[in-house]
């Protein structure tokens, strides 16, 4: 990280320096706009290729079939045959 300069004046109140090296070493770390824009559009480009699994898919991958909905019987149901 770059020093901090501080020169005393006649009051004794601090006046922080800043020269052009630490400003040029900034300028290392700190990204411009033009390229967080291409960091921003880069990362979705990759996540319109994002395909989701289905609730089936993970299921699968546990060795477990999803859960059927219990069939009803009309006449156990009080519903119409």
């Amino acid at each position: 990280m770059a020093e901090n300069n501080s020169v005393q004046t006649g009051e004794q109140t601090p006046v922080s320096v800043v020269t052009t090296e630490s400003l040029a070493a900034l300028r290392e770390i700190i990204p411009t706009n033009d390229e967080v824009d291409a960091k921003i559009a880069e990362a979705l480009s990759t996540c319109a290729n994002l395909v989701f699994a289905t609730t089936e898919d993970v299921l699968a991958i546990f060795g477990k079939a999803p859960d059927k909905e219990p069939e009803t019987d009309p006449e156990t149901t009080g519903g119409e045959a």
